[in-house]
């Protein structure tokens, strides 16, 4: 496995924890170190062989301009669409753990982003960068890629920490300096509250158009877009994107789309992805399907996947039912296995792990086959938690099988 790491002047690739032991590649300041054997260049060349889906974020219009003050009470931003799962930097169908997500609005002047992150260690959060335009990207934090002229080569890069410092520059000029506003809050889910009750952090943003030299988008005007996230509460560098990019940030050809709706579009044009008018996401992305081989637009409760003629709308709810007919036979097994061995002389001491698991299991089937609608934190929170159980139950299972064999005569 290759993984590919950015920190703004540090690329690393690195080969897995399996065979030998080989050597990176780096670029540390502009100076290149190279000790490289052929399986690594090998895997390289796999790994970024093919393109990865795009994701697209519909970005709705809205009349007045939204206060950016960190907290998420004003009601513009429910009619937003919630953007996510984040993926694990390293892997394209991993989702992250804790998750993030983002939503945003435009107006006539500017457009403004909200991103949500989800962390369990509010009180680990590092915020050691004080001074605009430091290392902020050292500390937990959110990074936004913007290229308004969809070249996939020139960008605007804003990062935001926790304790609501800025970096911004232009590709990699630091020098530049735009006049935009960011502001840092506390949350329990969506709702703001105060820190230490706060299960998350919230970060607002709004970047006038001028800020970036460039006119209103027009309606159906595309651009690239990123929403990153580096996390250090949990006492290591974790790297999440919305848009997976192999691990370094500064990929601008796998930036996802933000799509400018027009003025018209409906509440219902959003939410369902059922309800949607396939004629009328093909013409609004046409210059996306232009570009790209694959798409996933975000909707309120689901997606829209495209692929050429290829038109599939699924709902968060019909993503987990199909992943439970997938994997839940195969889980039920385990689970039958595991209570078989739970049966056993000798394995008594188990018997509330396991009837803790099967009460997990049931309540993720019961999810998986309701039909409340999901939104994309509630479906990444489902499959992590179907992963989590068949991790969890396989290690009862091996710990079951040597008491089985230490109770044996």
């Amino acid at each position: 496995m290759v993984a590919w790491h950015y920190q703004c002047s540090h690329l690393t690739c690195f080969a897995g924890d399996t065979g030998p032991d080989l050597t990176a590649l780096r670029l540390r300041s502009g100076r290149w170190s190279l000790t490289l054997g052929l399986l690594v260049v090998g895997l390289a060349v796999a790994a970024f062989a093919a393109e990865p889906v795009t994701p697209v974020y519909p970005c709705r219009f809205v009349a007045a301009p939204v206060r950016c003050d960190g907290w998420l009470d004003e009601p513009a931003w429910t009619q937003a669409v919630p953007a996510g799962p984040f993926l694990q930097a390293q892997f394209a169908d991993t989702f992250a753990t804790p998750q993030t997500q983002f939503r945003a609005l435009y107006d006539d002047q500017a457009l403004y982003l909200a991103v949500v992150s989800e962390e369990p260690q509010m009180s680990r959060l590092v915020t050691q960068i004080r001074q605009r335009d430091g290392p902020v990207y050292t500390d937990d934090s959110i990074e936004v890629f913007l290229d308004p002229t969809h070249t996939h080569r020139h960008y605007f890069h804003l990062i935001v920490n926790a304790a609501g410092v800025v970096f911004d520059e232009e590709v990699h000029n630091t020098n530049w300096d735009a006049d935009w506003r960011a502001a840092v809050g506390f949350s329990r889910g969506l709702s703001p509250c105060p820190r230490a009750e706060a299960e998350g952090w919230v970060l607002e943003m709004a970047v006038p158009f001028a800020a970036l030299g460039v006119e209103k988008p027009s309606a159906g005007e595309i651009w690239g877009l990123n929403v990153c996230r580096e996390r250090y509460a949990g006492g290591k560098q974790e790297l999440s994107n919305w848009a997976f990019t192999g691990g370094n940030f500064h990929t601008p050809q796998w930036f996802g789309d933000l799509c400018f709706l027009p003025l018209r579009a409906t509440e219902r044009f959003v939410r369902r992805a059922q309800a949607t008018d396939e004629p009328s996401w093909s013409r609004l992305l046409a210059a996306s399907l232009a570009v790209h081989e694959r798409l996933r637009v975000d909707l309120m409760e689901g997606t829209i996947a495209l692929q050429g003629a290829k038109f599939l709308p699924l709902t968060y709810r019909a993503q987990a039912a199909a992943r439970w007919r997938e994997r839940g036979p195969a889980l039920g097994k385990l689970m039958a296995e595991m209570r078989r061995l739970a049966r056993q002389p000798g394995a008594q001491t188990f018997a509330a792990r396991v009837e803790s698991l099967l009460k997990r299991q049931a309540d993720l089937e019961r999810t998986a086959t309701s039909s409340e609608p999901l939104d994309p934190w509630g479906f990444a929170r489902w499959w992590r938690a179907v992963q989590e159980l068949e991790r969890t139950a396989n290690d009862l299972i091996w710990e079951l099988r040597l008491e089985a064999l230490l109770a044996s005569p």
